[in-house]
Formats: structure tokens, C-alpha cells, sequence
């Protein structure tokens, strides 16, 4: 069973799958994690920051986010552009292939259906496949009509004169 958390954003899993993650420096690391939210509340692949606002959101100073951003962009994870007044319009790219994701990068993404949940009733079915010599023969319709244990012709005798938890054995 997984957990639920109240709010969060997606991050690439390749990201952490393909090494990336070891390979960058904390800094980079706190910038993706800005850039990645950011992106998840405009739902756009492009957008602008500045560099303000990730230093506040992200806590990195503005050396380390300069290093951090050119970190990113050489690891093939984001591209940007700066404007005036330390704004930056980010791409964030596919992590594995390095380039930005095909189509409009200010439209939504492109979703793919998702897929039918399959239930117990809709999932595979299985039909056992018996041998001509072989013979299933029910006796009644009663799912409990097995012949061994309590359900067998003759019950089991219960002897419980002879069964104490208290009752010690004797060791010879």
C-alpha cells in the first residue's frame, strides 16, 4: 500500500535511475527540485523564474545557483535563456535523451489514456486444461463438500481426555 501525501510534484525517475543524481552537486540538485515544482504549478515544459525566487524557494546562494544552473544544462537536464532583470525562461529536458520534449513547450503536456484499471472480474482468466483420462466429479454443489479433516464421511474422533496444555511430559 503507498503513501499519500497532501501536495507533491513529479520528478524524472531517471533522474535517480540513470545516476544523474550522484553525478550533480546539491545546489544542482535544489534547482531541479524548484524547477520541477515550478513546472508542475504551470503546467507548462517552459517557463520563466527569477533568480530571486529560487534562491528563496530553494535556498542556494547566487554563486552556487549560477554554477548549479550551468551544471544542469551540461548534464543535459535543463536548458535556459536569460532576459532582463535575472529572469530565466527554463526547458526542462528528457532526461535521458538530453533534449526538450517534443511539441509545444507552453502547451500541457500531452497525456497518454490511462490504461483500464483491470479488477478480479476483469483480469485474465484461467481455465484449467485437464487430460481426457482425467475426471473432475463433483458429488454436490456445496463448496465445503471435500472428503478429509471435519468434512470427511466419518469425522475424526477428538479424544479430549488426553490433550492438556498444563499436562507436563514425562522424559525418560
Amino acid at each position: 500500500m503507498g503513501v499519500f501525501f497532501d501536495q507533491w510534484f513529479g520528478v524524472h525517475a531517471d533522474l535517480v535511475n540513470g545516476g544523474h543524481l550522484v553525478k550533480i552537486s546539491h545546489s544542482a540538485v535544489r534547482l531541479y527540485l524548484v524547477l520541477c515544482w515550478k513546472q508542475d504549478i504551470t503546467n507548462s515544459r517552459q517557463f520563466k523564474l527569477t533568480d530571486a525566487e529560487i534562491r528563496r524557494r530553494g535556498h542556494v546562494s547566487t554563486r552556487s545557483l549560477s554554477a548549479a544552473r550551468k551544471e544542469l544544462r551540461g548534464a543535459g537536464i535543463v536548458r535556459y535563456e536569460r532576459a532582463k532583470g535575472g529572469v530565466y525562461t527554463y526547458t526542462l529536458c528528457d532526461v535521458k535523451t538530453g533534449v526538450p520534449y517534443p511539441g509545444e513547450p507552453t502547451s500541457k503536456p500531452e497525456r497518454k489514456p490511462k490504461r483500464e484499471k483491470q479488477g478480479w472480474a476483469k483480469g485474465p482468466s484461467f481455465t484449467p486444461q485437464f487430460s481426457r483420462t482425467e475426471s473432475i466429479s463433483l458429488e454436490s454443489d456445496d463448496p465445503t463438500s471435500f472428503d478429509f479433516g471435519f468434512n470427511a464421511r466419518t469425522p475424526p474422533s477428538l479424544d479430549t481426555s488426553s490433550f492438556s496444555p498444563f499436562r507436563t511430559r514425562k522424559v525418560c
